[in-house]
């Protein structure tokens, strides 16, 4: 081998590790990701179902003032009542793993139907932390809508 060539082999010595260490981060990148969003998506559809209890629940708050004057034929939904529900349905359910808080951000009641939107603060497994660090929590709205089945 000559001189040159030997001095072009020295220069490239170690650019193979240095290449299968990027790999390897940009590899533990995409699976920190992957967990955090998949554990995102669980928490999501675990707010969704005490969405849903609560929003079930409200829908049976007839206004009882109205029933007792117009009769139980005429039963209108309570809307006070309705968000009292969903709140206490909502306080009262356990917090689920990675999810940090949650409350009722709305209720909303039109004719025989009740709209609940929850508000969760969730804590991914791998970067909650990095994230509780810059001051920013990942939050996840969702709304659930059930029909009162008011029978006349």
């Amino acid at each position: 081998m000559s001189r040159r060539t030997k001095a072009a082999v020295a220069d490239e010595t170690g650019g193979i590790g240095l290449l299968g260490l990027g790999l390897s981060v940009c590899v533990c990148m995409l699976l920190v990701g992957g967990v955090s969003v998949a554990s995102a998506q669980m928490a999501r559809l675990d707010v969704l179902d005490a969405a849903d209890h609560a929003s079930a629940a409200a829908a049976d708050r007839i206004s009882l003032a109205g029933a007792y004057a117009e009769g139980v034929d005429n039963a209108t939904l309570d809307a006070d009542a309705a968000s009292a529900e969903a709140a206490r349905i909502v306080a009262s359910t356990p917090l689920p793993k990675h999810v940090t808080s949650w409350r009722v951000s709305g209720v909303e009641v039109v004719g025989e139907q009740v709209t609940v939107r929850v508000r969760a603060v969730v804590r991914p497994p791998v970067v909650g932390s990095a994230m509780a660090a810059l001051g920013e929590p990942m939050t996840v709205d969702v709304v659930s809508r059930a029909d009162a089945h008011l029978e006349r």
